[in-house]
């Protein structure tokens, strides 16, 4: 029998409402706000089973740019409505998604402190700020670094969006932290708040701003993966990395003007994808100070790992149409086991 046949006849629409409130509740978790509340109508015994759910995802993106006034208003009130009938005391993921939310600033940040108030433990913020208006970051980011319940926290925000990092950060529980595209008021914020997560086990850091800074620190000693890809202003910077516990380093950016690698004992795997900021078509061949500053910081700071994969950039700013000669290293690798270097042939 056909799977179109066994739903006509009813038998898994009886299979599913055979399962328990729990589990029905965990599967519609998955789905948008908008389509979470449309099983209310598949029956009666699913009509409030919305409102346990321990998971919420409030997102626009999925509508045409005709519909999308009408759309938020109607989602605006929906999720209103639906925070209100919640018959649970706490939420295990709440997720944010908005195209533009400068004129929903108050709203998205009331549906951000219901979050941290029920003891939220994975939150993804995902918001688009339009460039040329200029408003302040969200009230309750104070709040946000204070969340004593909160182990996954993924902010996705848009440029010219300034993140407030408070004195004093309490994330006692945090193990991953994904920051994309976000501008911080100043370098000294950022790098206590990586500190300052006492169980920190992964960071992405990606495409993130912050001026006036010399020096970019990341010092935890539970850190165990850590991704640094395109940060602005890195190739006239120092990278300092402290992290005894580290195991997986992504580095894919133009080379910084500095490394420090200290206490990476425990390293086993890195992807190093780095070049000079300077297109190599101008300088097809780098310098030798350039060599020398990744030979003696970055290189020699990894060189007890394991797995090597060096990335195309780095095979073409260093190699041109060659495959690389690494010689210019000069101090052996003596654990490694595998090598990958990625090539770009025309």
């Amino acid at each position: 029998m056909s799977p179109q046949a066994r739903f006509e006849d009813g038998k898994d629409i009886h299979r599913l409402n055979s399962l328990p409130d729990e589990i029905i509740c965990h599967i519609i978790s998955f789905l948008p706000l908008q389509e979470m509340i449309r099983t209310s109508i598949l029956s009666r015994r699913w009509r409030y089973l919305f409102a346990q759910t321990s998971s919420l995802t409030i997102d626009d993106n999925d509508e045409s740019p005709s519909d999308y006034v009408n759309f938020r208003f109607l989602l605006f009130n929906l999720a209103n409505r639906v925070l209100f009938a919640r018959s649970r005391d706490t939420i295990d993921k709440f997720c944010l998604k908005f195209r533009q939310y400068v004129d929903i600033y108050h709203q998205i940040d009331g549906w951000l402190y219901y979050a941290l108030r029920y003891g939220v433990q994975e939150l993804e913020l995902k918001l688009r700020k339009t460039y040329g208006l200029d408003l302040p970051g969200l009230p309750s980011a104070g709040c946000l670094f204070s969340c004593k319940m909160l182990v996954r926290l993924e902010l996705k925000l848009g440029r010219n969006f300034i993140l407030e990092v408070p004195p004093t950060v309490r994330l006692p529980k945090l193990k991953v932290l994904h920051l994309e595209k976000v501008e911080f008021s100043d370098g000294e914020s950022v790098q206590r708040l990586f500190s300052q997560c006492s169980m920190l086990e992964e960071l992405i850091v990606k495409y993130c701003v912050w001026e006036d800074v010399n020096k970019f620190t990341v010092s935890n000693p539970t850190l165990k993966r850590l991704t640094l890809r395109r940060l602005r202003s890195i190739s006239h910077q120092e990278l300092e990395i402290n992290a005894p516990s580290l195991v997986y380093f992504e580095h894919f950016d133009f080379v910084a003007k500095n490394y420090s690698l200290l206490n990476l004992q425990s390293l086993v795997e890195a992807l190093i994808d780095v070049e000079p900021e300077i297109f190599r078509f101008f300088y097809p061949t780098p310098s030798t100070d350039l060599l020398r500053g990744i030979k003696a910081g970055l290189l020699r700071g990894i060189s007890n790992i394991k797995s090597l994969h060096l990335g195309c950039n780095f095979s073409n700013a260093y190699g041109g149409r060659r495959i690389p000669k690494l010689d210019f290293i000069g101090f052996p690798f003596p654990n490694l086991t595998f090598l990958k270097i990625d090539t770009s042939f025309s």
